[in-house]
């Protein structure tokens, strides 16, 4: 059975909560792999819609739905992503997504690439700078290439890689208006953080009666992510320059399915990780050039869904 559901993001935003409750409704089927990706990732994607079935949904049983969640269809490296999902899907595929403060999930995304993902080695506010000097100095190709992993390798991909991820994601307006225009707005549920953080119950129910499923009570003991830095950073950056080489990471893919990857990745990473007890906070200028950045697009997403932004609009003092 091929997904009838689709969380799509953004990243940054309650999405490992909402994982692990779609993991714990027993009409719903998540797969084991977070991050499927599919249709956002060019060499996934040429392997076809039945491997994508075999390889991530061959085990949902009696599911009344079934999810691909995978936040990388919001991203600025999910380009084709909406158009994919139509054509293969179908126009009666349900989309989840949501969206925390643009300027906030941006400082959010870079915490964890400094700290954790992709090691970042600039200060927030150089990161931000080298972004925003990289709009409509890309193209199609570049971000195809950097979405693969050469982002590891050099200065300037390394600065689309910012683009992508820290900037364009909070573009959100955009990338709604996409998914609405083809799938139609009924079926497309879009929820704030900053609901979800004061009445997860409540949202949780929005979404489960989105889906048509039983509503069930949020557990309890359900945990979320903890801000995490890297024990020995050097080591991280030198497995993600090795990867970045094609051949050693050609040979990975063809030999290793992507569940066998994921728990490989997931058990050796988990052992160079500790508690950051000490994030700094985000530099105010930037916030500020970033509100600055991202004012219309909140403005087109206040329209689009009909929710008074004014505490979006007004958090920060938009640079010029």
């Amino acid at each position: 059975m091929l997904p009838n559901f689709i969380h799509a993001g953004a990243p940054k935003s309650a999405s490992a909560t909402f994982e692990l409750l779609f993991r714990s409704h027993p009409e719903l089927y998540t797969t084991r792999a977070k991050e499927v990706d599919f249709f956002s990732n060019d060499i996934k994607y040429g392997k076809g819609l039945g491997w994508y079935e075999e390889t991530y949904f061959k085990d949902t049983g009696a599911a009344k739905i079934v999810c691909d969640m995978s936040i990388g269809y919001s991203t600025g490296f999910g380009l084709h992503a909406p158009e994919r999902i139509l054509r293969d899907l179908g126009p009666k595929v349900k989309i989840l997504f949501t969206l925390r403060h643009p300027v906030d999930r941006a400082y959010a995304q870079y915490c964890m690439a400094r700290y954790k993902g992709q090691l970042d080695l600039l200060g927030f506010d150089k990161s931000v700078a080298r972004a925003l000097a990289m709009e409509g100095r890309f193209d199609e190709a570049d971000v195809a290439r950097v979405h693969l992993g050469s982002y590891y390798s050099n200065a300037r991909d390394m600065d689309i890689f910012r683009y992508c991820m820290y900037l364009q994601t909070g573009l959100y307006a955009r990338t709604l208006e996409q998914y609405i225009a083809r799938f139609g707005r009924e079926r497309v549920l879009i929820l704030f953080v900053d609901d979800i953080q004061g009445d997860l119950q409540g949202q949780a129910d929005k979404v489960f009666d989105f889906l048509g499923v039983a509503r069930m009570p949020v557990p309890t003991d359900l945990r979320r992510n903890e801000s995490q830095a890297l024990k020995n950073p050097a080591l991280k950056r030198l497995a993600n320059r090795a990867y970045a080489l094609g051949p050693i990471r050609t040979f990975l893919n063809r030999t290793l399915g992507p569940e066998q990857r994921s728990r490989i990745k997931r058990l050796i990473l988990s052992r160079n990780y500790r508690k950051n007890e000490a994030v700094p906070p985000a530099d105010a200028a930037t916030q500020s050039r970033l509100q600055a950045f991202y004012l219309e697009d909140m403005r087109r997403l206040q329209d689009l869904t009909g929710r008074d932004l004014t505490s979006w609009l007004e958090k920060y003092p938009a640079a010029g």
